[in-house]
């Protein structure tokens, strides 16, 4: 199987410029968690999760991190974004699961020979490919 399989595409990015209050309205107008970071070329510079706004702008018991727009508009999506391993599309998906357990990543972007985004990989995509996989095993 291979990482064109199980990815995510077309992908929403953000660029590296962009405010992390942008970003928090990307994830909630998307329902994502994560997002890549590109540059004004379009190449893939990093990766921004939910988890990583909520490690910069520390929130009260309760509190929703709509509640902290000031503090996420003086931040930009480079001030925080991860580094991430770069797979492409024919890259075996074998391959993205070991870095995922070594690495104890969830997610992977998936870029084309000029490091554009072309897909996205997560967790959520390995145990749904899983899933059917076995589902069919099952009824053979």
């Amino acid at each position: 199987m291979k990482v064109k399989d199980v990815m995510s595409s077309p992908v929403i990015t953000v660029d590296q410029h962009d405010t992390l209050w942008h970003v928090l309205q990307v994830f909630r107008a998307n329902g994502f968690r994560h997002t890549i970071v590109t540059d004004l070329n379009d190449k893939a510079l990093g990766m921004v999760s939910e988890t990583d706004l909520l490690r910069v702008v520390p929130l009260e018991p309760g509190e929703q991190l709509e509640a902290q727009r000031e503090a996420l508009e003086k931040l930009q999506a480079q001030d925080i974004m991860q580094a991430m391993v770069n797979f492409r599309p024919d890259d075996d998906l074998s391959s993205l699961v070991q870095v995922f357990l070594t690495d104890r990543l969830d997610m992977a972007q998936v870029v084309d020979e000029k490091r554009r985004p072309v897909g996205i990989v997560t967790i959520t995509d390995v145990l749904r490919a899983l899933m059917k996989l076995l589902t069919e095993k099952e009824q053979e």
